[in-house]
Formats: structure tokens, C-alpha cells, sequence
């Protein structure tokens, strides 16, 4: 019952409050109008110079190889330039790939030499396998070393291919 009358006691004293500010008017404070700052706008840029450091690069660039490795002998481009798909922009020099492009043909003169050679071998192995003068363990060697020396003939001629295509590249 105490804090039921001390919460009434409370309501009146905030609305006796209340009603004591209601009565009183306020007077209209007088301020002074704030002063105001005038300027010009102008274009600041074209009466400063602003420098800055660092590196200007092209936006559209290309990072250039050839597809085998070599000296360069001769730019045909500069920085700059224009080119076109197809445009000789440098040379190599041709010489290490004439090189190459010989011992592969050598490589190839070799391989079939020894091809025509293991042909001769194989056809005598058969000839004395049908008479039962060796086993067929030898025969079947004789068989693969054939096979061996096709492959090898396949791959010097693959290597000359390579060597005329970077030759004439």
C-alpha cells in the first residue's frame, strides 16, 4: 500500500510540474543574421600543374615468342608500329636449323639402313626357323628388333618434319 501511494504521490507532482511550465511565455531570442562567404568557381586545373611519377604502359599489349628457340638476325617491326596477323615482325637465324634439319635426314638415312638390315636378318631367321635350325624364342627376337627399327624410321622421319617446320618457320 506504501508504494501504491508513493506512485500517486509521484503522478502529481509531474503534472503539478507540467502545469507550472505551461504558464510561463517565452520571450523570442534576437540573433544576429550569420555573415555568408562568396566565391568564385573556377576551373582549378588549368591554372595548376600537378606532376605525378610512375609508368605509363599500353593497355593492349602482347607477349611475343617464337615457337623455337634461336638468335634474333633482324627486327622488322618497332615499338609502335601497326601490325597485321601474318606480319614479319623478327627473323632468327637460320643456320642452327639447317643443322638440325641435316642430322634428323641423317637420323633417317641411318634408321632405315638399319631397318633394311634387321628385314635381311629377320627374313634368314625365318628361313632357318622353318628348317627347325633355331627356337622360336630367337625367332620372335629377331621379330621384335624388325619392330624396333620401323619405329625407328617413324620417329627420325618425325624429326625431320620437325626440323623443316622449324626451319621454314
Amino acid at each position: 500500500m506504501a508504494n501504491r501511494l508513493r506512485a500517486i504521490f509521484a503522478v502529481f507532482a509531474i503534472a503539478a510540474g507540467a502545469l507550472a511550465a505551461c504558464s510561463e511565455e517565452l520571450e523570442p531570442l534576437e540573433t544576429e543574421p550569420r555573415p555568408i562567404r562568396a566565391f568564385v568557381v573556377s576551373d582549378v586545373a588549368s591554372e595548376q600543374t600537378r606532376r605525378y611519377s610512375g609508368v605509363i604502359e599500353a593497355t593492349d599489349t602482347s607477349a611475343l615468342s617464337f615457337s623455337a628457340p634461336g638468335t634474333v638476325i633482324e627486327v622488322s617491326a618497332n615499338v609502335g608500329d601497326d601490325v597485321d596477323e601474318g606480319d614479319i615482325l623478327a627473323r632468327l637465324d637460320p643456320a642452327p636449323f639447317e643443322l638440325d634439319l641435316e642430322a634428323a635426314e641423317a637420323d633417317l638415312a641411318r634408321a632405315r639402313a638399319d631397318l633394311e638390315l634387321q628385314r635381311t636378318e629377320l627374313s634368314r631367321q625365318r628361313t632357318l626357323f622353318a628348317r627347325d635350325w633355331i627356337s622360336a624364342a630367337a625367332l620372335q627376337q629377331h621379330e621384335a628388333a624388325y619392330a624396333a627399327a620401323s619405329s625407328g624410321v617413324d620417329y627420325a622421319a618425325s624429326r625431320v618434319s620437325v626440323a623443316q617446320r622449324n626451319l621454314n618457320n
